[in-house]
């Protein structure tokens, strides 16, 4: 499909830039700071001096800053594009393992497809603002959009869908067309 290419996670990144678009008032659910923790609590890292609930409400400024500073450490000697992606990837694994993500996701078993066809309402449980869009799926792909979204779509949310693809034990890649650093869709295959 036009457009769409592997992500280049070796580019620079500007941390500061990518929090600035975000809207202040912009929030995510604690269980990506959590996991975020525990992955660093794990490797005998510091982490974050807040402890975060899996349910709690957290500024999405916050969590991209501890994000972006928690993938650097994580995978040190590597792009911060590609540290936050492999981060990223840990991001549905979490979510899946929590009530919420059982009742969106757990009885669809490892169907990449019908996953990615109700994506749009896992991103609508977790964050106040930006939104996922399906825009087509078959038989072994599919496109999903992220519009007015501040939190790193050719990086962390690439490595979001690859842990997707990792968690269901299929393997398959995910390419990115941006539009713009708040807007862009992926095209996953399978």
């Amino acid at each position: 499909m036009d457009g769409f290419v592997t992500p280049d996670t070796t580019g620079p990144l500007d941390v500061a830039a990518a929090v600035a678009r975000c809207p202040p008032e912009a929030t995510t659910r604690g269980m990506f700071l959590a996991d975020i923790a525990e992955q660093l609590a794990q490797k005998g890292l510091a982490v974050p001096a807040s402890t975060y609930n899996a349910f709690g409400t957290y500024s999405q400024r916050e969590f991209m800053t501890v994000a972006a500073a928690a993938a650097t450490a994580l995978h040190p000697g590597l792009p911060p594009r590609e540290a936050l992606r492999r981060l990223g990837r840990s991001a549905y694994p979490t979510f899946v393992s929590t009530m919420i993500g059982q009742v969106l996701f757990g009885v669809l078993d490892n169907d990449v497809g019908a996953i990615v066809r109700i994506v749009h309402r896992g991103y609508e449980a977790v964050l106040s603002h930006g939104r996922a869009e399906v825009v087509d799926v078959g038989a072994r792909f599919a496109r999903v959009r992220l519009i007015d979204f501040p939190a790193f779509i050719d990086s962390y949310q690439v490595g979001v869908f690859e842990g997707a693809l990792l968690s269901c034990k299929v393997p398959g890649t995910v390419k990115v067309r941006m539009e713009t650093p708040i807007r862009g869709e992926f095209l996953v295959e399978w």
